[in-house]
């Protein structure tokens, strides 16, 4: 299971999306006719949302099912945890791709600055709850693999121009922005900085921002 920030540097009150996608571990496609998917994160600067279903496949069923019988993962997402569980179609199972099947796409909301929010797939929670991809070959075959993580960055303060960190953007940070903007730079260090459309990147779109941030 692996995990693809949308964008990895934001700012409080952005929307956070990551794609959680299953992957194979050869050169062919591999079934898939369950999971259960531990997601844990810093509950302090990330929220979750919920989960948009943007993905190639029709599950069955698909969500943050209630588990309170159990762990009670489920049972509230503001302690930083939580379990997702999508099942496959009877007749036709989903597949893991070498490029990876895009099972769903997790949504948070960044609440506050961070040098970094490690979103994770942890192997266990609880008593009883643990992360797992069943395969098809007999009931209960377990194909679970890797487990990734992705590390979000929520910017402390509005872009400002200052690129090199010197206190005030001025002429010194002329050369780092040009560098940035021949880059498409998606640095945290630039993009806290620079990227004043918002795109999560430096490009041109961001010129008038920082020309404005330098004179003024």
């Amino acid at each position: 299971m692996e995990w693809r920030p949308a964008q990895q540097t934001v700012r409080p009150g952005d929307t956070v999306d990551i794609g959680l996608y299953a992957v194979s571990d050869n050169a062919g496609n591999q079934p898939i006719s369950a999971m259960d998917v531990l997601i844990e994160w810093d509950a302090s600067t990330l929220q979750l949302v919920g989960v948009v279903n943007n993905g190639p496949y029709a599950w069955f069923q698909s969500g943050f099912f209630s588990d309170s019988s159990l762990d009670g993962i489920n049972n509230t997402f503001a302690d930083g945890d939580a379990k997702y569980t999508a099942l496959a179609q009877f007749v036709t199972p989903a597949s893991a791709t070498p490029a990876g099947l895009l099972v769903t796409t997790v949504r948070f909301q960044a609440l506050a600055g961070t040098p970094g929010n490690i979103v994770s797939i942890p192997l266990t929670l609880g008593p009883s709850s643990e992360t797992a991809v069943y395969g098809t070959a007999f009931p209960g075959q377990d194909v679970t693999g890797t487990r990734g993580s992705a590390e979000i960055v929520v910017c402390f303060a509005p872009a400002d121009g200052d690129l090199n960190e010197d206190g005030s953007p001025d002429g010194l940070d002329i050369q780092d922005f040009v560098q940035a903007v021949l880059d498409t730079s998606t640095a945290s260090v630039d993009v806290c900085h620079a990227d004043f459309d918002d795109d999560g990147m430096i490009d041109l779109g961001d010129l008038d921002g920082f020309i404005d941030a330098v004179l003024n």
